[in-house]
């Protein structure tokens, strides 16, 4: 497996290509160097053996002439030996070859899968342009490439000492990668690699919490840090725990362990000019994506290739508008129990226009749809505001249905002409057994919810969305049915009514994802962990939650299914005779 430097600019010709032999050297494999070049042609991979191969492609023939220059062995530590011969080092085997097309940037990234590359190096100018700016290519390279993929920024030491390269993580899984290929180096070269371990100074115990972490983090990586040089820096970024170390240390290189393109960008954004640390060279390197990551990312780019981009402005007003629409104040009470009220009376009376009212007077949408959007953003302030909004508004809904079916039921027995409570009317009854294909609805209504939100032109959608959602009917019904005693009929439909919850904060979640919701960067949790991560338990969660939910349905549905059987073979219908 060779190790890869794609040169793409005459100003970093020299820096990727001397890295790239170090590294390659270190690795006992060949250094391959790929150039490529624009032309009217399909695609076309062409080997380069001489200047005469190079023709007008100024690039390559820099390229050519530095590969004529470098030689990692001279960067070797000297050993004397008395009385013996010793053979020199072979020398790095390089292969340079040129890729021309239309997009030949586009077209390297498509044919890695036939490179048998164990890392690639790529120039850091590129990757510090915004998503939205940046080059296709290397945004799929940084997120699919198969191998070990280094984004690097800054020169080679000019000068013959030992290498000195820090190691600088916040715990990420790849810094295993990252310590790895620094001690590979520096033991080639005799060198040093140190550990610069960074965690936020946010509480009193920082110091002790990062020991403890530094401790776990040497039982989980493969790379020895037995004899390594270990420091924590209680620091707010790794970008400024890496500055504040190198104006004591000044490393030949800063390596740090990461996927995440955002942090990428911030690590590689040059320093202040006149800044001691200004020529520093600073990398980052990930992992090679898995082919079931690698299947991800392509649905992922497919889908927001067809679906409709949010854009900032719509993300930061629909934010706004869920915390707003979201908080359990006055008004939101006030909605729920009116809206109970009027589910209740409307099931009692068995009367599905009334019913209908009651869901588009109900609260529940908005803060169900700030539960999907939060579990996408990572946003965990808003999630726990729409959680809590939801729980109290089912809690104030149950006990006001709760209390309306005794107050009738006392009514009644006290003769005042009131309508009965009948649990085996129709819309009673259609709360009470639910069955998979309420799942499915509610799962759509999430997702048509979502959507509508999103885009301030399909408002005039969300009526129909609220009533198709049906979140306070099977409150009401579960209330009315505790207050008459009917523990079956109140239990499955408290069990529509959570299924319904689940189905539409995963529809909404789904489809902001697609629309290009991610998590937000920097984040952090009260461990100092990347705060991307706790969205997954929670969508694992909610996915498991409708598992469950879905099998109580089907149960269900079986059970009454079994007994009209059951019912049916008991009473069999008799024949009319004439």
């Amino acid at each position: 497996m060779s190790i890869a430097v794609f040169v793409t600019d005459t100003l970093d010709a020299k820096s990727l290509v001397l890295w790239g032999a170090h590294f390659a050297y270190a690795a006992e494999t060949e250094l391959l160097i790929v150039i490529p070049r624009k032309s009217k042609g399909e695609d076309a991979w062409k080997d380069i053996k001489s200047a005469d191969d190079a023709g007008d492609n100024k690039l390559l023939k820099i390229v050519l002439d530095l590969v004529a220059a470098v030689d990692p062995r001279k960067r070797l530590p000297v050993t004397e030996t008395e009385g013996e011969s010793t053979e020199p080092p072979a020398p790095l085997p390089i292969r340079i070859r040129e890729i021309a097309g239309k997009d030949p940037e586009s077209a390297f990234a498509d044919s890695m899968l036939n490179l048998d590359l164990r890392l690639l190096l790529i120039p850091a100018h590129e990757p510090t342009k915004s998503p939205e700016e940046q080059d296709k290519w290397i945004y799929r390279l940084l997120v699919e490439a198969p191998c070990e993929t280094m984004v690097i920024r800054g020169a080679f030491p000019e000068d013959d000492r030992p290498l000195s390269i820090v190691v600088a993580t916040e715990g990420e899984p790849d810094t295993d990668i990252a310590l790895q290929r620094a001690q590979q180096l520096t033991d080639k070269f005799e060198g040093e690699t140190s550990l610069l371990y960074v965690r936020p100074d946010d509480d009193s115990y920082a110091m002790h919490v990062a020991r403890y972490q530094l401790e776990r983090l040497d039982k989980n990586v493969r790379a020895n840090l037995a004899e390594m040089p270990k420091k924590i820096a209680l620091q707010e970024s790794l970008r400024s725990a890496i500055k504040s170390h190198c104006v004591k240390n000044q490393p030949d290189l800063v390596l740090v362990g990461t996927r995440n393109v955002k942090k990428i960008k911030d690590l590689l954004r040059p320093w202040d000019s006149g800044d001691t640390t200004s020529g520093i060279p600073v990398a980052t390197i990930r992992d090679g994506v898995p082919l079931s990551g690698r299947l991800l990312n392509e649905v992922r780019l497919w889908v927001r290739s067809h679906v409709p981009q949010m854009k900032r402005e719509q993300r930061v007003k629909l934010v706004d508008g869920m915390k707003s629409s979201s908080d359990f104040d006055f008004d939101f009470i006030a909605l729920i129990v009116l809206s109970t009220l009027i589910a209740a009376l409307g099931l009692v009376q068995d009367s599905g226009a009334v019913v209908i009212g009651a869901m588009l007077v109900a609260p529940l949408m908005t803060p169900l749809v700030g539960i999907g959007f939060s579990l996408v953003q990572g946003n965990e302030r808003l999630v726990k505001n729409s959680l809590r909004s939801v729980l109290y508004g089912f809690a104030v809904a149950f006990v006001v249905a709760l209390i309306l079916g005794v107050l009738i039921q006392v009514a009644c027995w006290l003769g005042i002409p009131l309508t009965e409570i009948d649990t085996d009317n129709y819309q009673l009854q259609a709360r009470g057994h639910p069955n998979l294909l309420d799942w499915f609805i509610a799962f759509a209504s999430g997702i048509a919810a979502a959507y509508a939100i999103g885009r301030p032109n399909l408002v005039s959608a969300l009526p129909g969305v609220a009533i198709a959602a049906a979140l306070v009917p099977p409150i009401a019904t579960s209330g009315l049915a505790m207050s008459t005693l009917r523990l079956d009929l109140s239990f499955f439909a408290l069990l529509l009514f959570f299924a319904n919850i689940v189905a539409i904060a995963l529809g909404t979640a789904i489809t902001f994802w697609a629309a290009g919701v991610d998590s937000r960067s920097g984040q952090k949790t009260a461990e100092g962990k990347d705060a991307i991560r706790w969205p997954r338990y929670y969508f694992a969660a909610f996915v498991l939650l409708s598992v469950l939910l879905a099998g109580a349905m089907s149960f269900d549905t079986s059970n009454e299914q079994g007994k009209e059987n059951e019912q049916k073979s008991l009473n069999p219908p008799t024949a009319n005779i004439k």
